[in-house]
């Protein structure tokens, strides 16, 4: 009696193997068909699928990328629009109180700024970058601006403020993962990568920071 359980459970799990092998050949095939048409196109059909695949098989994606020479930021900005794709309906009707925050490196040089350590370092508006440009911007929109020293700061005072909504601008391969722990924990959001990369003096689109602003749902927060 005894093999024969065995048999029946042993045959039970190599089906289940094989179903499972079948699953992963599917989600590999289906995300890197959704990564190759993103590159070409800009553009993710199925965000959902490519959220999947691309948080499951995150490494082996881009140890292949980096294997190939390619950009290396590439599978981050893909998983950042398909999350950005799967949030926007939440985010365009989220309520009145959001947060903007953007990295400490976008400051220039000089930066007057000081650092506030609850707040972050408090924009003066001094010319030298276009920060202060978008703080004024971020005030008649009715979004709480923070420069970040880091994303330590950003967790606390969206906890704290209990934001709706934020938008979110960083490097991609920090901005991706940030992304998606934000739809785990159901916060409508919005991710703008940097344009470059670096430790100071990176830039961003910041039509496109805008455009993101214009599209948040809720009335201003003042």
């Amino acid at each position: 009696m005894l093999p024969v359980v065995f048999k029946v459970i042993f045959g039970a799990l190599g089906v289940l193997s094989l179903l499972a092998a079948a699953v992963l050949v599917c989600l590999v095939t289906a995300t890197v068909g959704l990564l190759v048409a993103y590159r070409r196109s800009g553009a993710v059909a199925w965000p959902r699928v490519a959220i999947l695949g691309g948080a499951v098989l995150y490494s082996p994606i881009a140890l292949v990328l980096r294997r190939l020479g390619r950009d290396g930021r590439l599978l981050d900005r893909f998983l950042i629009e398909a999350a950005n794709r799967v949030g926007a309906t939440a985010f365009s009707h989220a309520g009145p109180c959001r947060l903007l925050a953007v990295p400490q490196c976008l400051r220039a040089r000089d930066c007057r700024a000081r650092l506030d350590p609850r707040l972050g370092y408090r924009c003066v508006r001094c010319g030298k970058c276009r920060l202060g440009e978008l703080a004024e911007r971020a005030e008649r929109e009715g979004f709480h601006f923070c420069i970040a020293p880091g994303d330590g700061c950003v967790k606390r005072l969206a906890k704290e403020l209990g934001v709706d909504a934020a938008i979110g601008v960083a490097c991609a391969a920090e901005l991706s993962g940030a992304m998606l722990a934000g739809l785990r924990m159901g916060v409508a959001a919005r991710g703008v990568p940097l344009a470059s990369d670096g430790c100071f003096e990176t830039t961003a689109d910041l039509d496109l920071v805008k455009e993101a602003m214009a599209q948040c749902g809720g009335s201003p927060s003042r």
